[in-house]
């Protein structure tokens, strides 16, 4: 699947506006959505199939396993034989982390503590709202209509039951699931050869990556150990970027750095005990340095941690992870 080259400069321009996608009325229909997909979460806890939020001596928590993936996301996205190995770009146990960290954060403390709370929910479903600007798909975006009035409805209940202090698990458990399913955080795997979507599991994974060695040269990328390293003033997918002056992974395709942007900013940190997203990466049996990914055209196998940093692109420049 390709992305458009001109999303960077229209989710940032919908994702900065003041005009929030989440702030609304809540009409008749949604109530009644809502009461539908709440029905169909309590009839999947009874049998045991997923988890849910609860809350204990530690604050808020998830019990059990990860929700399945909604009716939306199987039908929105390529089917067949790689229906098995859908993989989130975010993973789910960061998902969970972001959230109930921040639900946590402002539980029965002050009303500012609170407001910044809401503020966070708002702030991590319009950033998974915006990353459909990334896509040329309109196929995808078309279908992704209903799975974002969920998500925005998932997320209203949950800032008011918060605000009301009231049925927080059972609204928290209603926007976790959602939040699985989003369509635009989800991704078959492109290698199934390869098994990237086992290897990769709680980390974030990136569409698109390289190295780059001591001598600023792009040695290897996900598409594989280049034959002849190439300079980074040379490598095609840094044309427009900040300039490379140190070795290490870099970030290249704009979905990735938009999406660590956001979850990096301030806002969304300072309600958190810790930054909740990390990538593996590893030198291989021949020494190649690799980055775990659903892109990668190298094969799986036994890996030793590096040394190397991670850079995303972040507002001008090259953030280090």
């Amino acid at each position: 699947m390709e992305y458009n080259s001109y999303g960077k400069v229209d989710a940032k321009r919908i994702m900065d506006s003041h005009d929030s996608p989440c702030v609304g009325f809540f009409y008749e229909e949604e109530k009644s959505r809502m009461t539908y997909l709440e029905d169909r979460q309590e009839t999947e806890l009874e049998a045991g199939i997923v988890g849910r939020v609860v809350y204990g001596n530690e604050g808020y928590v998830w019990s059990g396993n990860r929700p399945n993936f909604t009716d939306v996301a199987y039908t929105a996205l390529p089917t067949g034989e790689q229906v098995r190995d859908r993989c989130h770009s975010v993973s789910w146990e960061t998902l969970v982390a972001i959230t109930l960290d921040i639900l946590n954060y402002g539980w029965k403390m002050d009303e500012r503590q609170k407001y910044e709370a809401e503020y966070g929910i708002n702030f991590l479903t319009n950033t998974m709202i915006g990353l459909k600007y990334f896509y040329e798909d309109e196929e995808l975006i078309e279908d992704g209509d209903m799975y974002e009035e969920g998500l925005l409805i998932a997320s209203r209940e949950l800032q008011r039951a918060y605000r009301k202090q009231e049925n927080v698990d059972i609204r928290a458990t209603s926007y976790l699931r959602t939040l699985n399913s989003c369509i635009y955080n989800l991704r078959y795997e492109e290698r199934p050869e390869y098994h990237w979507n086992r290897s990769v599991q709680g980390a974030y994974d990136p569409r698109k990556w390289c190295f780059v060695n001591e001598t600023l040269q792009v040695v290897n990328d996900e598409t594989g150990r280049l034959g002849t390293p190439v300079s980074v003033t040379n490598y095609s997918a840094f044309d427009g970027k900040p300039e490379v002056t140190q070795s290490g992974f870099y970030l290249t395709h704009q979905f990735d750095g938009f999406l660590l942007r956001r979850l990096w900013d301030q806002r969304i940190t300072d309600l958190l005990d810790s930054v909740k997203i990390y990538i593996y990466h590893g030198l291989d049996a021949e020494g190649n340095a690799v980055m775990a990914s659903s892109s990668n055209e190298f094969s799986t196998g036994e890996y030793k941690f590096d040394d190397y940093s991670t850079h995303f692109e972040c507002e001008g420049a090259w953030q280090e992870f």
